[in-house]
């Protein structure tokens, strides 16, 4: 834990390189999440119109 006590010793640096990689995965885990629902329910949409189309 480095020594320090209540904000001494505190090493701001990892503000200039963790801080960026947490906004961007912010960032892109919803847009990634919500690309994959789509794409799940697009192909949940064709298997049941396939389905409906040979019963008929």
């Amino acid at each position: 834990m480095g020594g320090g006590f209540e904000g001494e010793g505190t090493d701001y640096s990892v503000l200039l390189t963790e801080l960026p990689l947490v906004v961007a995965a912010g960032a892109a885990l919803p847009s990634l999440a919500c690309a994959l629902l789509i794409r799940l329910v697009r192909r949940r949409r064709r298997a049941t119109a396939t389905e409906s189309e040979l019963h008929e």
